[in-house]
């Protein structure tokens, strides 16, 4: 649309002007643009709908689960009990017997229902490695961009060393030196991840 330098721009251009600048797209926020490029990739809605999944589980586990995950089901002879395979009646499987989808495992314990409870300890060390990460790598990160020189080269040294070796096998051996435990398991797991988290934040400070 051209407008006229002599007269300006008469009705009908005005309201094509204005109705211009309303097609305009309005300009979006960080979020909002991460949000809208994460629905548009197939693989980001299967993910997500994924987590979405474990969460619901996880919330609802105690609803889900038929049988409680630590108690066992010893009826009888218990050693018969052991390691059951699975019973569903709608497949087949003697109404006398107490049905479990996924089997028992060597403990009597309900498969299935340790597998639905799993999700809530699954959810937590991934949080909480995450998190551990992130504080510790973004922290190295930032003070490595930002004071440079010599410190800056000991720190990303120290993270490369920490890549060389395979991330699995590097934590096995941290998990092996810290002991057994949840807790020692999520540090392990954290240790290997920081230099990722390290890197990302020098970049940017750079």
């Amino acid at each position: 649309m051209s407008l006229n330098p002599l007269t300006g721009p008469n009705a009908e251009q005005l309201d094509a002007l204005v109705h211009d600048e309303n097609m305009l797209e309005k300009p979006r926020g960080l979020w909002a643009g991460a949000w809208r490029r994460l629905l548009r990739r197939k693989g980001g809605v299967v993910g997500l709908s994924m987590i979405g999944f474990i969460f619901f589980v996880a919330i609802f586990a105690p609803l889900i689960a038929p049988y409680d995950p630590v108690l066992d089901d010893f009826i009888g002879d218990g050693d018969s009990r052991r390691r059951d395979p699975p019973c569903v009646h709608i497949l087949g499987c003697d109404e006398e017997n107490t049905q479990h989808i996924m089997g028992l495992d060597g403990n009597a314990r309900d498969e299935f229902s340790r597998i639905v409870f799993g999700s809530r300890w699954s959810l937590s060390i991934g949080f909480f490695t995450v998190a551990l990460a992130f504080s510790i790598g973004s922290f190295l990160g930032a003070v490595s961009g930002y004071w440079g020189g010599h410190l800056d080269n000991w720190i990303m040294r120290f993270m490369d060393v920490i890549l060389g070796f395979p991330a699995l096998l590097l934590a096995i051996a941290i998990g092996a030196t810290l002991g057994p435990g949840f807790r020692n398991t999520m540090i392990a797991i954290a240790i290997v991840s920081i230099p990722i988290y390290a890197r990302v934040m020098r970049a940017s400070v750079l």
